[in-house]
């Protein structure tokens, strides 16, 4: 029988070099290699010498005429040239125009001849213009004094007489200013009516117990406040306070809560 493989030894050392095998023969001569980049701008060469001078040019075409220059000074005068022989005669001039009119002279002495028969009357001239009108003479005496006319009537915003109080009562602004008042007092007591003023107070009062609105036409402020009594703004405002008359005067807002009548003056 066979008997089992044995175990593999180490490996022995490295020989030494053999000698260098014959260079082989040249290889054929491979691809042209890819085309490098653009090198550089070298340095501007030195110059060269200068050249033979060339043929001359034919010539150009004449140029523009140039400016006219300056004038040059005035020469010196001439000699005198040699006299002329003398003209024929010229013709006659026109007449020159005729002189000023001479001084008149001195009046000769007044003759003295013998006094003529009276002559016949001349007939009667013209009239003549009408002289300035003369000053106005001095005034005269104060005539006496002429009786009194009769009283006139008394006009609307004179001083009026208390008739009445309107039946409807009317807040501030609802009186319709002050034509509005004198309307209303017209259309109840009749043309000449209108609403009273504060002076009217003075030719009559409404008895205690009628209580409206009169004029003013004033404008004042109430005990320190801020309300401004000036007929509610002439009767065109529900702000502000009035002025009413009973037995003696007083104030009353203007608010559509408190209306009143007018009191009327005829």
């Amino acid at each position: 029988m066979t008997g089992l493989k044995g175990a593999t030894g180490a490996i022995g050392q490295k020989g030494a070099t053999g000698p260098a095998g014959i260079i082989g023969s040249k290889g054929a001569t491979g691809p042209a290699g890819i085309i490098g980049q653009k090198g550089n701008k070298g340095d501007r060469g030195l110059i060269g010498p200068i050249g033979l001078t060339g043929l001359k040019g034919a010539t150009g075409a004449i140029g523009p005429k140039g400016a006219t220059g300056a004038i040059g000074p005035k020469g010196a005068t001439g000699p005198a040239g040699i006299i002329g022989q003398k003209g024929a005669t010229g013709l006659k001039g026109a007449d020159g125009a005729i002189g000023q009119k001479g001084v008149p002279g001195m009046i000769g002495p007044i003759g003295i001849g013998a006094k003529g028969d009276k002559g016949d009357q001349g007939a009667k001239g013209d009239s003549g213009d009408k002289g300035p009108t003369g000053q106005a003479g001095p005034a005269g005496a104060k005539g006496d004094k002429g009786e009194r006319g009769d009283v006139g009537a008394m006009g609307h915003s004179g001083i009026k007489t208390y008739v009445g109080a309107t039946t409807e009562k009317y807040s501030g602004s609802s009186v319709g200013g002050y034509d509005g008042g004198d309307n209303k007092c017209a259309a109840q007591f009749g043309a000449g009516a209108r609403m009273c003023a504060v002076y009217d107070m003075a030719n009559g009062r409404p008895s205690d117990g009628v209580y409206g609105w009169i004029n003013t036409f004033t404008s004042s402020f109430y005990a320190n406040s801020s309300n401004e009594i000036n007929d509610c703004g002439g009767w065109n405002r529900h702000t502000g306070l009035g002025t009413v008359f009973s037995t003696f005067p007083s104030v009353s807002s203007c608010s559509s809560a408190h209306p009143l009548s007018i009191l009327c003056c005829k």
